[in-house]
């Protein structure tokens, strides 16, 4: 709340969610998160990680600055805006988010036998891009981009965080503290940006 962010008494928090207490109304705000504290491609860009992003191909599209923002941000630890944000995600490491990006091999083999959806295509996607970031500036500033923060494991859980938990705001995909996890309870919630200083509502 110090930052402007703020929870509707609609929404209260429970084992690190936000519940609604009652169905949303349309056009009701139950949360409010400034611009300032959005994670996206141009906070990543506007900062000292993004002057080493020219000519970043981003093969695994919009999710992957989002991805870094957070790897880059955790590296801040404390001394980060989103160091609260971060602390309260699953912890990178096996069995953290049950999604398909980070299952074993062979779960990933027959989940790719038995359907459509682009798992293998998406791993492919993530080894390309961090292929470039590991030859470009992982390799260039080692003290800024450190490997136990920057590992190809870390890349994953990141975009998989992304994947899980961002949200667009006018056409832009951003993570927000406390939206992407707002717990879903007998309503839509739908998302909109206010026109005078696009926060997150």
């Amino acid at each position: 709340r110090a930052s402007g962010a703020t929870v509707s008494g609609v929404a209260q928090q429970r084992d690190g969610l936000l519940e609604l207490q009652r169905d949303a109304r349309p056009g009701e705000e139950l949360v409010s998160v400034p611009d300032a504290l959005h994670l996206s491609e141009a906070s990543l860009r506007a900062n000292v990680v993004g002057s080493f992003l020219d000519g970043w191909p981003m093969a695994a599209g919009e999710h992957a600055p989002l991805a870094l923002a957070l790897l880059h941000e955790s590296f801040l630890a404390d001394a980060s805006p989103w160091a609260g944000y971060i602390r309260a995600l699953p912890p990178a490491g096996e069995g953290s988010l049950d999604v398909p990006l980070l299952w074993s091999d062979a779960e990933q083999a027959e989940l790719s036998a038995s359907t459509t959806l682009p798992v293998r295509a998406l791993l492919a996607e993530l080894a390309a891009d961090y292929a470039w970031l590991s030859a470009g500036p992982f390799a260039q500033a080692p003290d800024l981009f450190p490997p136990h923060v920057y590992s190809p494991q870390r890349y994953a859980w990141a975009h998989a965080v992304a994947l899980s938990r961002a949200v667009r705001l006018d056409g832009k995909l951003v993570l927000a503290p406390g939206v992407g996890d707002v717990a879903r309870s007998g309503s839509c919630l739908l998302y909109t940006s206010d026109a005078a200083d696009d926060s997150l509502r």
